[in-house]
């Protein structure tokens, strides 16, 4: 079976991707013309060029190797490699041309589970901000109505400097009881707090992202959670 190789052809930095085309020594990359230009010599798109999202941390050595051959269409590969061996047989089946047939979905291919998890994590760091943060012992809700009277009083002190008017001293944490805020200050580290959980998530789901970068199989992609 012919090895299959790829190079990177081209990079868009501002999106993270780089475009790699794939190709072997049967299918070589003048084979994979699949557009010329005007003047009917000029390749301008290859059947095998990928846009590949790269994750951070970046993956190194045979690691992005492995990354990057992830994405490859190994199985069209083969399938055209055996199209192309005289010593293989590949018969095209009995097609009705223009007969209506249905069928069951086939099942996501790898490439579709590494995408779905990614959301998936996506969703799930924020799911993780949009829950609670700790601060002072107690957990602090941070569901878009928290988050939208915790920026409130977070904005009137920078405009104004103090609480607003009518503000309890304190803030009602997820247990029903009132964390004491004495002071602006007091608000402020619990606003940092918040801040900080943030980063925390994020920094989570970057982690989880490294491990879904190196998972080779349907398992190693579903034993991903947060």
């Amino acid at each position: 079976m012919s090895e299959i190789k790829f190079r990177v052809v081209d990079t868009e930095p501002s999106e993270r991707q780089i475009i790699v085309r794939f190709f072997s020594d049967a299918l070589p990359e003048s084979d994979l013309v699949a557009e010329y230009a005007a003047d009917g010599k000029t390749p301008v798109a290859y059947r095998t060029d990928y846009a590949i999202t790269v994750p951070i941390p970046t993956p190194e050595g045979a690691a992005f190797t492995a990354f990057i051959m992830r994405h490859c269409p190994v199985d069209w590969f083969n399938m055209m490699h055996a199209v192309r061996d005289p010593d293989t047989s590949t018969p095209m089946p009995l097609i009705a041309i223009g007969q209506v047939i249905s069928g069951a979905a086939p099942a996501p291919g790898f490439a579709a589970l590494l995408l779905a998890k990614n959301t998936e994590i996506d969703n799930m760091r924020a799911a993780a901000n949009a829950s609670a943060f700790p601060y002072g012992g107690k957990m602090i809700a941070s569901d878009p109505l928290s988050r939208s009277d915790i920026d409130g009083v977070a904005n009137h002190i920078a405009l104004f400097g103090t609480f607003p008017e009518g503000f309890p001293g304190g803030w009602k944490a997820t247990d029903k009881t009132m964390l004491p805020l004495a002071d602006v200050d007091a608000f402020r580290a619990m606003y940092a707090a918040m801040t900080e959980q943030g980063t925390r998530n994020f920094n989570h789901s970057q982690e989880l992202k490294v491990r879904l970068a190196a998972a080779s199989t349907p398992e190693e992609i579903a034993a991903i959670t947060w």
